[in-house]
């Protein structure tokens, strides 16, 4: 598996970086809570580069927000 870090966002102690797998063709977003990685069943995946900035960036809002 290739990931190609395409973009990192972050607030406050949570934070999203979205990778390209270029094994897959796709777009993968990890989110992390202080640098750790919240695990697999949290990632997410599309074809849409666009789709995986905006969930990253909503996705936190979200974490946030509680």
């Amino acid at each position: 598996m290739v990931l190609k870090l395409k973009g990192t966002h972050t607030d406050g102690e949570y934070s999203a970086k979205v990778y390209k797998d270029t094994d897959w063709d796709e777009h993968r977003v990890k989110f992390y809570k202080n640098g750790k990685h919240m695990g697999e069943a949290r990632d997410y995946h599309t074809d849409d580069a666009q789709d995986a900035h905006s969930t990253a960036q909503v996705v936190l809002n979200r974490y946030t927000s509680r």
